[in-house]
């Protein structure tokens, strides 16, 4: 079996199978989260899942991941889409 070198969104190398199709997606999570941001995006998510067909289904498989992205909360971001030890953590590390 080859494996073919991608990049992911951040920019690191990893080995990805070769496949016939589009290549999963790599979800990280996002720590800034909150629960209601979380629970409504799974609502969202499934909802569109629902809506495709079987092949778009396979097409659109998505790879969850146990790795946590670095990446702060979006400035402007609602209140209520963040964390507030998310919020603390990021005015600490501006300090």
């Amino acid at each position: 079996m080859v494996f073919v070198a991608c990049v992911d969104d951040d920019g690191e190398n990893v080995n990805v199978p070769p496949t016939n199709g589009p290549r999963p997606r790599k979800i990280k999570k996002l720590t800034w989260q909150h629960t209601k941001l979380r629970n409504l995006k799974a609502v969202l998510d499934e909802h569109y899942r629902s809506k495709l067909t079987p092949r778009q289904r396979v097409a659109a498989t998505v790879r969850q991941s146990n790795e946590v992205s670095p990446r702060p909360p979006p400035k402007g971001s609602p209140r209520w889409a963040v964390r507030q030890q998310a919020t603390d953590e990021d005015t600490e590390q501006m300090a």
